[in-house]
């Protein structure tokens, strides 16, 4: 989910800030589905939810598997937490593939928490969580590299531009047309 904090309702943001924003969230979604996380109903928003402090949100499919009531740090949750972190680092990368001076310090810091949180599970030594987050940005790029991959990321962004909202199943739809097709 996005971490921006910027409140005001799409109808007051700047054309470029709706952009910036439909891109950040299409990077979130196209990682989710592309990785097979996959999204959950409610789909992909650009519109911002003040209660959460969110400028949008991609409402992805659960990450790490509980037992006996705590987090299991098993190899499977492992790799479900790694394919989580690029998805959180996803919506960063996109919006500044999509522009570059569009992204502002204190966006994506909720993202950030997220990733944090989700590999302390696994570790609490800081200088190897680093190292990880570091490995994985550099996955989660070369995904962004692939002309298919920017398609779809594109594809989303113009549909959530159109219609702020988007059901998990019409941005899965969206997605897998976008990568498909042939420029």
């Amino acid at each position: 989910m996005s971490g921006g904090v910027d409140m005001r309702g799409s109808a007051d943001k700047t054309d470029e800030e709706l952009w910036a924003n439909a891109y950040h969230e299409a990077g979130h979604a196209l990682v989710d589905w592309y990785l097979g996380r996959g999204l959950r109903k409610k789909g992909v928003t650009i519109v911002p939810n003040k209660k959460k402090g969110t400028a949008g949100a991609c409402h992805s499919k659960l990450v790490i598997r509980k037992e006996y009531g705590c987090f299991n740090p098993s190899h499977i949750n492992q790799m479900r937490a790694e394919i989580a972190v690029m998805g959180l680092m996803a919506g960063e990368i996109a919006q500044r593939r999509h522009n570059p001076r569009s992204v502002q310090s204190y966006q994506a810091s909720g993202d950030r928490r997220q990733m944090d949180n989700l590999l302390t599970v696994f570790t609490y030594n800081q200088k190897e969580i680093t190292a990880w987050i570091t490995l994985l940005e550099i996955r989660t790029q070369n995904l962004f590299d692939n002309a298919n991959i920017w398609r779809a990321v594109k594809a989303l962004a113009v549909a959530l531009m159109e219609k702020h909202t988007i059901n998990g199943e019409e941005a899965t739809g969206i997605l897998s047309a976008g990568f498909r097709e042939w420029e």
